[in-house]
């Protein structure tokens, strides 16, 4: 067994050394991209539901607002159609699809 737990040492030492500062990069470029991507998704889905509560709400005298985001990425968050955009896009599709409350469901 312990000849075994070696080898299991060595391909994991091998493998961290073949991995290229260009891997890592682009592994924190996806990191970030999903991070920023899941958080708009989020803004977008917290916004449309509380402007749901407000225009159902009698008290409320706020029409639902139209707000806009302003994202600053640079071009690498962007191209390839694997960027935030799509990233965004993805998550809200997960949460039409996937969520169990079916009101949630519908404001994605």
């Amino acid at each position: 067994e312990e000849e075994g737990e070696e080898d299991v040492a060595d391909d994991a030492e091998q493998h961290e050394e073949e991995e290229s500062p260009l891997k890592r990069l682009y592994q924190a470029q996806l990191l970030k991209d999903h991070a920023m991507g899941y958080r708009i998704a989020s803004l977008l889905m917290e916004h449309h539901q509380q402007n749901k509560i407000n225009s159902h709400s009698s008290s409320s005298s706020q029409p639902p607002t139209d707000d806009r985001y302003l994202i600053i990425a640079g071009f690498g968050h962007l191209k390839h159609r694997l960027g935030v955009p799509e990233c965004v896009e993805r998550y809200l599709r997960a949460e039409a699809v996937g969520h169990p409350d079916a009101e949630r469901r519908s404001i994605a």
